[in-house]
């Protein structure tokens, strides 16, 4: 077992205490809801707007794409969650292409 020695305790215990204070005190969370956004589909000219998708409680978005090994993956998860909380969501899918 090493031993660092009588100095180390006292130093980890400032920098807890001293990380305690700060967040106690001076770290500020963040505002709980999303910046609002408009998006115009450069083709169609239609105006997709954040109320459109942020309106009624939890939003879920994912950025996706069918070639990548690793949203593939998730794809069974997603159609999980959309199986099982479907009557409690409003679903939307923006697709975006190049």
């Amino acid at each position: 077992m090493t031993h660092y020695g009588p100095t180390v305790l006292p130093l980890v215990v400032i920098l807890v205490v001293g990380l305690g204070i700060y967040f106690a005190f001076f770290y500020e969370l963040g505002d709980p809801s999303a910046e609002k956004w408009e998006l115009e589909d450069p083709q169609t000219g239609e105006v997709y707007a954040s109320e459109d998708y942020y309106s009624n409680g939890l939003t879920i978005v994912e950025f996706f794409n069918s070639k990548c090994g690793a949203c593939q993956s998730q794809a069974p998860i997603l159609n999980d969650v959309y199986s099982n909380y479907s009557s409690e969501l409003t679903s939307s899918l923006l697709e975006v292409t190049n």
